[in-house]
């Protein structure tokens, strides 16, 4: 298949076209043929190929990883919402994310632009590639264009420092990171508006310890690194403590999670463990995807929710949690009051001296935590029902 002839144009930019036209029918993430068979299969010359898969890196079409070869990526790119009234020309607020499929980051995205059209600006979506581990794409749309006047992020987990607080800091507009962070304390223009992690930490140990539970597990299956996990902890110890209960009655498991895996393979791995070991009648995890890989654990060994493991687990804040079977007890973040304290944080950042602003969150008692001896009919085993929801 010849494009050498093909519309009049030039080799290299018909080749260029082809390709991208194919990229759109692929998954992300699919390996590229390799530069030889694509110049063999085009009849084109190798090095007119090589150039064309270097110039789609650079544009971002593409990754190339040594060893392993080329393959697909999606484009960190900007997407611009569409307000009532597009004749006038509005400020911008720029809201960037990890380009994977999040219920929390869509319902926060969902709330932000709520806030942006009830406050007159123009949202921008940035969405941050796998396999992308620093901030420079951001700071290149920021400076490349006149209208920004605030950021918000969801970082990539482990990947906040005084050197990123530094290049948000270089924007020259507010940014609002949504997650802990005690770094922003050294920025100029940077804050954190997040859930009270530590309160929800001891809200889930708590919720069990008073439903007669002695040994419990945190079961860490989204990505490590994080200072959430650490707040949780603290919060979850000093109920602890507060039980009289000792440090070893919390077992803590975890996965070593990397951004962008799955985090329902791991939470099915370390329940299997979990179970097996029978070391915890109660098990705490970190969002409703997690429950999914334990809830088919629990399945697949012939346990039961609660009577087997207690399970309690962060919400999504919008009851989906209760569709799942039997329906799980959460501690729930409010993703729409982080957006409102974020925006005012942008538009207003004389007002809010605090860097680090937390929001208390809701707890959401159901039916995964009792302990009693169920009555009536066998309950059949404990199945999930398909929910949306990933790293929080």
């Amino acid at each position: 298949m010849s494009v050498s002839y093909l519309n009049g144009q030039n080799v290299r930019q018909r080749l260029k076209t082809v390709f991208i036209e194919r990229f759109q029918s692929w998954p992300l993430d699919t390996r590229l043929p390799s530069a030889r068979s694509l110049a063999a299969k085009y009849e084109v010359a190798y090095l007119t190929v090589n150039d064309v898969i270097k110039e789609l890196e650079r544009e971002g079409y593409v990754r190339r990883v040594p060893r392993r070869g080329t393959f697909l990526a999606a484009r960190e790119r900007m997407v611009q919402s569409d307000l009532p009234n597009r004749a006038v020309r509005l400020s911008a607020v720029v809201f960037a994310y990890p380009n994977y499929f999040s219920y929390a980051t869509w319902i926060r995205l969902r709330h932000g632009e709520e806030q942006a059209v009830r406050r007159r600006r123009a949202l921008v979506e940035f969405k941050l590639n796998p396999g992308t581990r620093s901030y420079s794409g951001l700071q290149k749309l920021v400076g490349s264009r006149g209208d920004v006047c605030g950021v918000i992020v969801i970082p990539i987990p482990g990947t906040v420092s005084r050197r990123e607080i530094a290049l948000f800091d270089s924007l020259g507009v507010p940014v609002v990171l949504l997650a802990p962070s005690d770094f922003v304390a050294l920025g100029q223009r940077v804050w954190s508006v997040a859930t009270d992690w530590y309160r929800a930490g001891y809200l889930k140990a708590q919720r069990l310890l008073s439903a007669g539970h002695r040994n419990l597990a945190f079961v860490q299956h989204e990505p490590t690194m994080s200072e959430r996990q650490n707040l949780l902890l603290r919060g979850m110890r000093q109920a602890m403590r507060e039980a009289g209960r000792l440090r070893r009655d919390l077992r803590i498991l975890t996965a070593g999670t990397r951004p962008w895996d799955d985090s329902r393979v791991a939470a099915y791995e370390l329940t299997l463990e979990l179970l097996r070991s029978r070391k915890a009648s109660a098990a705490i995890y970190e969002s409703a995807r997690g429950v999914q890989g334990a809830l088919r654990a629990a399945d697949e060994l012939d346990r039961r929710v609660p009577e087997d493991l207690a399970i309690i687990s962060t919400g999504l804040g919008d009851d989906d949690e209760s569709y799942f079977h039997p329906p799980i007890d959460t501690v729930d973040p409010r993703a729409d009051v982080e957006m409102d304290i974020a925006f005012q944080c942008l538009l207003h950042p004389e007002r809010h001296e605090a860097r680090r602003q937390t929001v208390e969150p809701v707890m959401r008692v159901r039916q995964s935590v009792s302990r009693q001896a169920p009555s009536g009919p066998k309950q059949s085993k404990c199945r999930a029902l398909v929910g949306e929801d990933h790293q929080t």
